[in-house]
């Protein structure tokens, strides 16, 4: 068989193996459709859940400017205005969340990233910079009564699931350059005195008896969050 002929096979292979794969990268991701079938990515699904959107579709998929809304069994939680790529969130836009909460920024992949706003319903706000969600620990968290910190960031769970007793309450520790605790400020209240003090309690505990608390690196403020559930509590922070 000649060369040239088995070169144009291997070619034609692996072009058609590239055309394949790429093709086949739409399957992979996870979707949720509007009640018109038209899609947009679902990276965590959740059962209940349902969408609408107001731009346009195009083969199938949500694209250009409009409005994403959100639904867990029938109630809103979440409203995005802005620019759909492929069914993702991308570019300059605004999230708003059933709680009052709402970041105003930059998005890529449907994910915070590059520069934005997350103001809490209270009025509290942390602006800075993100990438893929996760903040740069470059940001600056305004709270109404006057007090600035230079923190990372976490916006915490909102919703009750039957787990738990209550929306998180959210919290800023802050450390000495020698390690030590210096303060604990409520930064989001879940709603409820006795678990915003209960939170409170335990981080300035675990702050003070050096527990696992925050990541790396250690000095300066980082925030937190704790939720109080049946068996316990859960504390979350920032991935970085």
């Amino acid at each position: 068989m000649p060369r040239a002929f088995l070169k144009c096979l291997a070619t034609c292979a692996a072009a058609a193996t590239a055309l394949a794969s790429v093709a086949q990268q739409p399957d992979e991701q996870k979707w949720i459709a509007d009640s018109n079938g038209c899609k947009v990515v679902n990276p965590h699904p959740r059962g209940r859940e349902s969408i609408s959107w107001s731009g346009e579709c195009v083969s199938g998929i949500a694209n250009g400017e409009g409005r994403l809304a959100w639904f867990l069994k029938g109630k809103l939680t979440g409203t995005f205005t802005g620019t759909l790529v492929a069914g993702q969130s991308e570019g300059q836009g605004v999230y708003e969340y059933a709680n009052g909460d709402r970041y105003e920024g930059e998005f890529y992949a449907s994910r915070y990233d590059g520069r934005g706003v997350y103001t809490y319903a209270n009025g509290n706000r942390y602006e800075g910079d993100f990438v893929a969600g996760i903040s740069t620990r470059s940001g600056t968290l305004q709270l109404t009564d006057g007090q600035r910190f230079k923190t990372d960031f976490v916006s915490g769970r909102t919703n009750v699931a039957a787990d738990y007793m209550a929306p998180s309450t959210l919290l800023v520790v802050c450390f000495n350059a020698d390690e030590s605790w210096s303060s604990v400020t409520v930064v989001r209240s879940s709603g409820f005195a006795v678990y915003d003090d209960y939170a409170t309690s335990v981080v300035k505990v675990r702050a003070m008896t050096s527990e696992e608390l925050v990541n790396e690196p250690f000095p300066g403020c980082h925030m937190v969050g704790m939720v109080v559930g049946h068996r316990g509590y859960t504390l979350f922070r920032s991935r970085k």
